[in-house]
């Protein structure tokens, strides 16, 4: 017993029922309890989370009491202090045996929960920066592409509507309705422009002071007007949402955006809600940027009743182009543009979602400090 109340890791012994026969000096430490209240009781229902503890007895303990050559002799998991704080061990395990009869198990234990927060927060800042490199990339070369696109459309509608004209002069219907045709191409296309202009960070903002609140009940009448009747759109606004600094018309585009990626995540059936309310907001991160999110924000909930998206979507849908859609509905810019109008506001988005169950977008303005 002196020789194990010297070692700085927990050791522990359990008998063939999980009780505990032994525990030196670092681990009733670690666990906040005294050794008489330790020895004699037992281990899982004294020690390991509730919703661990089945788990552990049948996969590990009683696995290992069987002599079963395939029992863990490497584990981690948590333990519970007395005063209920969570931490993580890394067990050393090994059969305690008496005339080849095994008797229980003996385990050496190290706490890492430190260091695996340690490694979760690197892994997390190696993300982040991945992510920003990639949209600085994909940002530039955007940019570029923008500026030289607008020139050639610039002179596509030009000389288009140049044509128009001459054709209308002409009574040549057909080339009348051909031109037509090339000039809406044109458009679309130029609306494309805009919208990689805005993940790209280069159009201009006209930032002034709204209410949230006006701004979404006005954009209502315009969503009934362009989504599918099979949706059903309901909002849910309080009055004392206070007023943030945006782009109007940025953020008209990204209830748009928003709006027409959750009727089509429904198969254009079903609800679709807008939530506005106030949020404090500390530690959590941007599904978007990677970027930490924390202080006051207005918050815009953007729900559906669509068929979600497993975990390792919301990683992808905010890059340029990307779409699960058939090429011929859409180029996969909406969520792109609602990054950058997003981040030009200082703001942040969050994702919730799971298959089958529906999908929240959260866009996140910065509450103006008076």
């Amino acid at each position: 017993q002196s020789y194990l109340d010297t070692v700085d890791v927990m050791i522990l012994a359990l008998d063939t029922r999980g009780t505990i026969i032994e525990i030196n000096r670092a681990g009733c430490e670690l666990l906040g309890y005294q050794e008489e209240e330790l020895i004699g009781s037992n281990w899982f229902d004294t020690c390991i989370p509730e919703e661990q503890q089945q788990k552990l007895k049948q996969d590990v303990h009683l696995t290992s009491m069987k002599g079963d050559e395939h029992a863990e002799s490497y584990l981690e998991n948590e333990v519970v202090t007395r005063n209920g704080e969570r931490r993580l061990i890394a067990w050393h395990n090994s059969q305690l045996r008496d005339n080849d009869q095994i008797v229980g198990t003996i385990s050496a234990g190290t706490d890492v929960t430190d260091i695996r927060r340690a490694e979760r927060e690197r892994e997390q800042l190696q993300l982040q920066l991945l992510r920003r490199q990639k949209t600085e990339a994909i940002g530039q070369l955007s940019a570029g592409v923008a500026h030289n696109f607008n020139n050639m459309f610039a002179s596509i509608i030009g000389f288009s509507g140049l044509a128009k004209k001459k054709a209308a002069m002409y009574h040549d219907d057909d080339l009348d309705r051909y031109i037509a045709e090339v000039l809406n191409s044109s458009y679309r296309a130029r609306d494309l422009v805009k919208q990689i202009q805005s993940f790209s960070r280069t159009s201009a903002v006209n930032m002034q002071p709204h209410k949230l609140t006006d701004i979404l009940l006005h954009s209502m009448e315009f969503l009934e007007s362009v989504l599918p009747s099979g949706m059903d759109i309901k909002t849910v606004a309080g009055d004392s949402v206070p007023p943030v600094l945006l782009d109007e018309n940025q953020l008209k585009q990204v209830i748009l955006n928003l709006a027409t990626n959750a009727s089509e995540a429904s198969d254009g059936r079903g609800t679709i809600t807008l939530r506005l309310h106030q949020e404090s907001m500390q530690g959590q991160l941007c599904s978007s940027c990677g970027e930490g999110i924390a202080g006051d924000y207005v918050v815009l909930d953007v729900e559906d009743s669509g068929a979600g998206m497993d975990e390792e979507m919301p990683g992808k849908i905010f890059d340029p182009f990307f779409s699960t859609k058939d090429a011929s509905q859409g180029a996969g810019m909406g969520l792109a543009t609602v990054h950058g109008i997003m981040h030009d506001h200082h703001g942040h988005i969050q994702i919730e979602s799971q298959p089958g169950k529906g999908t929240i977008v959260s866009v996140y303005f910065p509450v103006e400090q008076p």
